[in-house]
Formats: C-alpha cells, sequence, structure tokens
C-alpha cells in the first residue's frame, strides 16, 4: 500500500470530498508541478483520495482510472529518479520525465541507451534497462537498439557490441 505523509490528512479530506474524480485530478496536475513540492507525495495523495473515493461517488470506473494514473506516474517517478542517479540530474529532471512533455521520456531513454558501461552498470544491464523502459513507456525499441550499438562503439567498446548482436536485433524488431 502507498504511504500517504502524516501530514497530509487534511489535504486528503479535500480532495476525498471534491465533487468528481475529475476534480482530484485537476487538484493532483496542479499540485504535482508546482515549484517546492514533493511530487511523490502528491502522486501518493492522489491515488489514496481516487480509491477513498471509488464505491462512494457512483463513478468508481473514473476513481479507478484516476488511482491508476496517480500509481503509473509514481512508476514513472521511480524509474525517473533511477535514470537521474544514473545519468545525472542535470541529464534528467524526474518532473519532466513524470509529465512527458515533447518526448522527454524517449530522449532520457535514448540518453541510457547510448550510457557508457562501466563495471557498475555494465552494457548488458544498460541494454536490459533501456528496453524494459522502451517497452513500459511506448518508447522505439529500433532507436534503442541504434542509440545503444552507437553508445558502445563511441565508447570502444567492441566486444560488448559483438556480444549483444543478436539480443539488440531480436529486441529491436521483436513481435509482441
Amino acid at each position: 500500500e502507498m504511504q500517504v505523509p502524516s501530514w497530509a490528512g487534511p489535504a486528503l479530506g479535500l480532495l476525498v470530498g471534491l465533487e468528481s474524480a475529475g476534480s482530484v485530478g485537476k487538484c493532483v496536475d496542479a499540485l504535482s508541478v508546482a515549484n517546492g513540492v514533493d511530487i511523490k507525495a502528491v502522486l501518493a495523495l492522489g491515488a489514496k483520495a481516487h480509491d477513498m473515493r471509488a464505491g462512494r461517488t457512483g463513478d468508481d470506473a473514473a476513481e479507478k482510472e484516476g488511482s491508476i494514473r496517480c500509481k503509473s506516474k509514481l512508476r514513472a517517478l521511480a524509474d525517473a529518479d533511477w535514470l537521474a542517479r544514473r545519468l545525472g540530474r542535470t541529464l534528467v529532471d524526474p518532473g519532466r520525465f513524470v509529465a512527458d512533455e515533447s518526448g522527454y521520456r524517449a530522449r532520457s531513454i535514448l540518453a541510457l541507451a547510448a550510457l557508457t558501461p562501466t563495471p557498475e552498470l555494465p552494457a548488458t544491464h544498460i541494454r536490459r534497462r533501456a528496453f524494459e523502459f522502451a517497452k513500459s513507456y511506448g518508447g522505439d525499441a529500433v532507436d534503442v537498439a541504434v542509440a545503444h550499438a552507437g553508445g558502445l562503439l563511441a565508447s570502444g567498446a567492441v566486444a560488448d557490441l559483438e556480444a549483444a548482436r543478436t539480443e539488440l536485433v531480436d529486441e529491436a524488431f521483436a513481435v509482441d
């Protein structure tokens, strides 16, 4: 279960008391882009409010959809934090990754795919995570494969590229 901060009780009460699931969503969206706000707490609060409203408002489908949207954004935030730790906060802004304005997620995923492997983050791990993120967020697997191959070539990791050749082709042209 998602943890809502103890200070959030009054805000949660206000969200639960709003007229519609859409109103809850609009409040959560507005709060999540405000400067200095803990986005994770806001999204957890939104998901909890939708969950609490389900069964009480007569529009369970809208409440469930709102809860799923908040939880999906929480997963995107966790992934963005992971990317920011690997690529640097100057290259990945978790808030922009969650909002996904102008293809920001796709560019972040390609930056990961092109990353130079290190002992702490080997090429196999970079490749696996980049393809996972592309699949989760609707990225282009061919672009990921090309970015990864280019990153390996640019870093001189030719042996890693040769070892990954079959996997890159299989992932890039996989049929679901």
